[in-house]
């Protein structure tokens, strides 16, 4: 058996998580254990990926914060060499054969591993960082890394002269398409506790409460559907979980925008946590609405490919590669949301668009995105990095 070391920077259940989580099995049949070093022991992250079995060290590994507190800088830098340490000692003890760097600022994860004589597979997971510093920090990532990993190839070409690099592997999410079929009286049971009509026409998001996720553009499309087509029929609804680094931001962009739009009145619009699978709330859905202002692939994208659904999602990261614009969805720009806004009030009066994207969309999900496939590609850069090395 090869150990992977999987280091993941933050604590909520997201991208980097759920792709652990899903190939988890996969890869274990193929010779391959993950150990998993993520802070915070009560995150999201930690208790979802323990209850696959999959081990978990917790350690609170600091890194680049947008911020104006001058204290969590000099955390960073007065931690770092002691997370280098840290890490170090992590692979020793649990005889790692391969780091895996979930994210562009897992510096000390990278240097851990050079120092450790152990092959990197760096993955870089989506746009969020400010383009200078992309660029900044490429040369550094492909001095480290033994293999590249990027969701989609447009993110390779964000950063840096990353799509240059002679081991770049291009990746998407991989999605349990089995586990994301259409089932009626799913969908009923959800859409009670969502509390919204079986015959309503939902709009859902699911992606956690942060910057990232944009979901103050989420409630600006809400609000000018309800301008220009009335609510009647007609619900959203967005399914994330808390971040609480984040809280004071969403509060105030989100949840205080809601209030003042009035959008809430009569469960046109809800904020919830989730407390069911991701599978569940999109049978409930009737389209998907990302909002991110950016991405790499998001998984929920190609989980809802999978369960048959329209996907509308802004322009960003590499999701043009898997959302066709007025093919298999609708593409927008963050400054033009009535394009949005427009294509769903099309797809609320038109089923047969809707059935017809969503076979598609199934289909497509099938055969590409399947975790079979994404654990194929995962096996071809660990043999690659490991020959390198």
């Amino acid at each position: 058996m090869k150990y992977i070391l999987a280091i993941i920077l933050t604590p909520t259940f997201g991208g980097p998580h759920n792709q652990i989580f899903r190939l988890n099995d996969s890869l274990k049949k193929a010779g391959y254990q993950y150990i998993v070093l993520t802070p915070d022991p009560n995150g999201t992250g930690t208790r979802r990926l323990k209850e696959k079995g999959i081990k978990v060290i917790n350690r609170e590994l600091h890194r680049p914060r947008k911020s104006l507190n001058l204290a969590i800088h000099f955390q960073y830098f007065t931690n770092f060499f002691s997370d280098i340490k840290f890490i170090q000692e992590v692979i020793v003890s649990n005889k790692i054969d391969l780091v895996q760097l979930c994210g562009l600022f897992n510096i000390q994860g990278a240097i851990a591993a050079n120092r450790s004589n152990k092959p990197v597979v760096w993955q870089l997971l989506s746009n969020f960082a400010p383009k200078w510093l992309r660029n900044l920090l490429s040369p550094f990532v492909k001095k480290h890394s033994d293999v590249i990993m990027t969701t989609g190839l447009q993110i390779a070409k964000e950063h840096g002269d990353i799509a240059k690099f002679n081991n770049l592997i291009p990746f998407y999410p991989p999605v349990d398409c089995n586990s994301f079929k259409f089932d009626e009286d799913k969908k009923k049971m959800m859409r009670g506790y969502l509390d919204v009509p079986n015959d309503a026409f939902l709009i859902g998001t699911i992606g956690n409460q942060n910057r990232q996720k944009a979901h103050e553009n989420f409630v600006k499309i809400c609000d000018r559907f309800k301008q220009k087509a009335g609510k009647d029929g007609v619900f959203f609804r967005v399914i994330g979980n808390k971040t609480e680094s984040q809280w004071t931001y969403y509060k105030s962009n989100v949840i205080d925008l809601i209030e003042a739009k009035g959008l809430g009145r009569d469960g046109f619009l809800t904020v919830s946590i989730p407390k069911f699978e991701i599978s569940d709330y999109l049978s409930a859905f009737d389209v998907f609405l990302l909002s991110s202002k950016a991405e790499g692939v998001p998984t929920v994208i190609l989980e809802s490919m999978a369960s048959s659904l329209p996907i509308v999602t802004s322009d960003v990261g590499a999701i043009s590669e898997v959302v066709k614009d007025m093919e298999n969805g609708c593409l927008y720009q963050l400054d033009d949301l009535d394009k949005a806004v427009d294509y769903l009030i099309q797809l609320s009066l038109n089923q047969n668009e809707i059935e017809r994207i969503g076979e598609l969309n199934k289909c497509e999900a099938l055969e590409k995105y399947d975790v079979s496939e994404c654990a194929r590609i995962h096996i071809s850069a660990f043999k690659l990095a490991m020959d390198q090395s």
